[in-house]
């Protein structure tokens, strides 16, 4: 009996760290922006700028670009001068003609803190139906109690 439910658990524990051990693999710079588009990739690096959830990372040979998604949806709070190991998807555009970049899912920082933003490729989370109706809108709708009934208009959002 034991066996018929530990076989399972061993199988699917090792395909996990199989898994996630392709994601562990840290590449330079150059070799990412080499790389197909899609691609998920890791680096190790200095942020050398940062502009809210967008950054530069150096790994002293080269540089690339890091977004993080919208900051409203997650505030990655990393610094200038900080060491992270980024793990995230090699964007170059739908065309192919933007400058590589990583969207990036992790930074684990050097005291081993792993701040996510996502978990995985595919359409990111703050990429969803959103807001009231749809609309994409951050933030909880002011409804009358009134209106509350299924079917009613949401108030005005200023």
């Amino acid at each position: 009996m034991m066996k018929r439910f530990l076989f399972p658990i061993l199988t699917a524990a090792i395909l996990l760290g199989s898994a996630m051990a392709a994601y562990a693999v840290s590449m330079s710079i150059t070799e990412v922006k080499a790389a197909t588009a899609g691609t998920v990739v890791t680096v190790t690096g200095e942020i050398t700028a940062a502009d809210g959830n967008d950054y530069t990372i150096s790994d002293g040979v080269d540089t690339i670009s890091l977004g993080f998604g919208p900051i409203w949806y997650k505030v990655m709070g990393l610094t200038v001068g900080e060491t992270v190991t980024v793990v995230g998807e090699l964007d170059t555009g739908k065309d192919g003609t933007k400058a590589p970049e990583i969207d990036g899912f992790t930074a684990t920082k050097a005291d081993g803190t792993v701040v996510t933003a996502r978990t995985g490729p595919g359409k990111p989370p703050w990429a969803g139906k959103g807001g009231p109706k749809g609309a994409g809108k951050v933030g909880t709708p002011e409804v009358d109690d009134a209106d509350d009934a299924p079917g009613s208009e949401v108030a005005d959002q200023d």
